[in-house]
């Protein structure tokens, strides 16, 4: 989902009805991992960028479970790919 202020990369739904947001931070393995690159700034705009998204479209949104913002960081390395999901961040 994009808006001209930001993006959403994945707008899913957890098995529990949740609406959740999902970043994705990817990089090759180096010194620094995906989530290094998740600053402070990056996620107050995920914050409001999901908070504007889940406020445009109520129906997606259960009064009881809200909704969630997660990180996908994926970290390529010589044998596959190194994935770790943070939930409800």
């Amino acid at each position: 989902v994009k808006y001209p202020w930001g993006e959403l990369d994945i707008v899913t739904q957890s098995p529990d009805g949740t609406l959740v947001c999902v970043e994705v931070k990817t990089m090759h393995r180096g010194a620094l991992v995906p989530e290094d690159h998740m600053t402070a700034e990056k996620m107050e705009k995920f914050r409001r960028t999901t908070s504007l998204y889940a406020g445009s479209h109520p129906t997606l949104v259960s009064d009881e479970k809200g909704y969630r913002l997660d990180v996908l960081a994926i970290t390529k390395t010589n044998g596959g790919y190194d994935i770790r999901h943070y939930e409800n961040v």
